[in-house]
């Protein structure tokens, strides 16, 4: 993974930013250590970027009608590589501890990145410093929470 960070920090510098379209450019290249990062077979990546898409849409709706009711939907991550996660209504996520359990924990993986990206933040606007140590309570107090469900759940 260092050579793929190494040629993202070469083609920052070159270019003063990263764009995709760039990125993409570069790694045609085989030699290119960012050429196996991507699918060359162009049937397989359109449909790997209509799955993308699907994805897309299913976030953007954020629930859907049942019985006359609005749900909303949770990401439920597979628990292999091989399989593919999906979405769920809310009254059928609750049945079920365990796919109940893997949306937590992705909740808490989200919680926990966008952690380090409010201290990142942090660091280059001092300015606004104040106003992040508040953003990081409630992100602390918020994965503190859903980790004392998890506790009390199992």
């Amino acid at each position: 993974m260092s050579k793929v960070r190494d040629e993202l920090a070469r083609l920052y510098s070159k270019h003063g930013g990263l764009k995709p379209s760039v990125v993409v450019k570069e790694a045609r290249d085989e030699k290119s250590p960012l050429h196996s990062s991507f699918e060359w077979d162009d049937a397989k990546a359109a449909h790997a970027h209509r799955l993308d898409r699907a994805r897309t849409l299913i976030k953007t709706v954020h629930f859907i009608i049942k019985d006359g009711k609005e749900e909303t939907l949770f990401h439920v991550p597979s628990i292999t590589m091989q399989e593919e996660g999906h979405y769920e209504i809310a009254s059928t996520l609750a049945k079920s501890p365990s796919r109940l359990e893997r949306s937590r924990q992705e909740a808490r993986n989200h919680l926990a990145a966008v952690q380090r990206y409010v201290e990142e933040l942090q660091e280059i606007d001092k300015r606004n410093a104040p106003r992040y140590r508040k953003a990081q309570v409630a992100i602390r107090t918020a994965d503190k929470e859903i980790s004392a469900i998890s506790r009390k759940k199992a």
